[in-house]
């Protein structure tokens, strides 16, 4: 089985000047756990889930720290403190979305998709052909086709 025969064809964008409350109202009313954040020309750019979201609504992590010598050594790095804070700020999707988004393509088979999936710890992944978006998939349909 293909990705092109469980796939959602009929799905909704968003730009990157799509405010943030816009996005949520999107995914609440869509009842959908993600949206892609295409530019004018169909093109993926990134791609907003319930989990950035939720990065509005709760304090940063830290980083680890260490003290030596009067100065601060960070044990674990702030790049994922950077990127909950800027999520934190965040009023328009390009500042939200995340950039590096995954995608497949209609002819991958749902067992490659799978293991994306499972491999990535994601829940939906963009489908796109010749660099255009045609439609999106999720975990929840890869369940449907064991029915």
């Amino acid at each position: 089985m293909k990705v092109k025969d469980i796939m959602t064809k009929d799905i909704k964008t968003v730009s990157k000047e799509t405010t943030v409350q816009e996005v949520a109202r999107i995914l609440v009313e869509k009842n959908i756990t993600s949206v892609s954040v295409v530019d004018e020309d169909n093109r993926v750019v990134g791609i907003i889930s319930e989990n950035d979201l939720i990065c509005k609504d709760v304090d940063p992590a830290l980083p680890a720290t260490m003290e030596y010598l009067g100065g601060i050594i960070f044990l674990t790095g702030i790049d994922n403190y950077e990127a909950e804070l800027k999520k934190l700020t965040a009023t328009k999707a390009e500042q939200m979305m995340s950039e590096d988004v995954i995608t497949v393509e209609p002819n991958n088979t749902v067992k490659e998709l799978g293991r994306l999936l499972i491999d990535e710890n994601i829940h939906s992944v963009p489908v796109v052909e010749a660099d255009k978006l045609v439609g999106i998939v999720t975990s929840s349909d890869i369940v449907k086709t064991l029915l």
